[in-house]
């Protein structure tokens, strides 16, 4: 199978090569998470889009555990992501220098999707290892903030899937 895709994405660009290997990774946690087999709404939410087109797969992976969970519960489908999040806040560091509160969030996002290890290598690379973790008393705001920065990535995913459709998702 790896060689098929490897022939399909020769020469395409990585796009395509990134497309591919969302798109597996979506269909490999609906099965992990015992998703009913046909597909349904929640299935067309989970493709790939622009949001993640250049970024690390495990942020995708993250995006796709998310929403699924979400489904799973019954919860709500509109708000952003945790892996939303990051890439907001991404892309508006880019723009400018994030204030102390939506850094030291972007940083706890980012250690709880890619991981510690990982945080602390990109630290260890990008800051020469000065990392002052936020405050323990700062907790309870940075919840305030994930909560407005969720709501802010609001995405125009339905609230919840119809009945039908959840069920159809959930294999019922």
């Amino acid at each position: 199978m790896e060689k098929l895709m490897e022939v399909l994405t020769e020469g395409l660009g990585n796009g395509f090569a990134r497309l591919f290997e969302q798109m597996g990774i979506a269909d490999e946690e609906w099965r992990r998470a015992g998703m009913g087999k046909g597909k349904s709404e929640l299935w067309n939410m989970l493709t790939p889009g622009d949001t993640f087109r250049d970024m690390n797969v495990e942020l995708y992976r993250s995006h796709v555990r998310e929403l699924i969970e979400r489904e799973q519960r019954g919860d709500d489908l509109d708000y952003g992501t945790r892996a939303e999040v990051i890439v907001g806040l991404m892309a508006t560091s880019l723009k400018a220098p994030l204030a102390q509160g939506p850094s030291a969030l972007y940083h706890r996002l980012f250690r709880e999707v890619m991981g510690a290890k990982i945080h602390e290598e990109v630290i260890l690379q990008t800051q020469g290892g000065r990392f002052t973790p936020p405050r323990p008393e700062w907790d309870g705001q940075l919840d305030e903030l994930e909560h407005e920065a969720r709501r802010q990535v609001r995405t125009g995913r339905p609230k919840k899937l119809s009945p039908v459709d959840a069920q159809e998702s959930l294999g019922i």
